[in-house]
């Protein structure tokens, strides 16, 4: 008896703020953009087509990534990667919490943390599982236009 009364004091302090939480998901559309700073090697990629290193030597490169976030459903979302060399679909989910979300396009993954309403960096990594055989590992804050 003394073990559901604890169990029903737990589940009144954490479902009240479980709710709360569920209920403060930001608005990610529009059009987010930033500089990453970012370390590439092997095959040429698509976002850093004008790498001229051999596959062996890592590139360090910079870049404008802007993310068009086209579509939100709740935590989901979805858009595109543009860069001045590539454009590249994404699909995303926001974690419970509304301030962290994981992005996935078709080579990679992107961790991110919010910075602020409008900001967020987030950090991006390639395993070089697909084709080229690219390693990327990059993190770029991004700012809401």
């Amino acid at each position: 008896m003394r073990f559901f009364r604890c169990l029903t004091i737990a589940a009144a302090l954490v479902l009240p703020t479980a709710t709360a939480s569920a209920q403060a998901i930001p608005d990610m559309k529009g059009t987010w953009s930033g500089s990453s700073h970012s370390i590439v090697m092997g095959a040429n990629h698509g976002h850093h087509a004008d790498n001229t290193q051999p596959a062996d030597k890592p590139f360090l490169a910079s870049r404008t990534f802007t993310l068009q976030v086209e579509g939100q459903d709740g935590r989901r979302f979805w858009g595109t990667t543009v860069t001045s060399h590539s454009r590249e679909s994404f699909i995303a989910v926001l974690r419970a919490d509304g301030k962290s979300f994981l992005l996935v396009d078709s080579d990679g993954t992107m961790f991110v943390d919010a910075m602020g309403a409008n900001s967020f960096e987030g950090c991006y990594t390639q395993n070089g599982a697909h084709a080229g055989k690219t390693l990327v590992a990059s993190c770029t804050t991004f700012t809401k236009r």
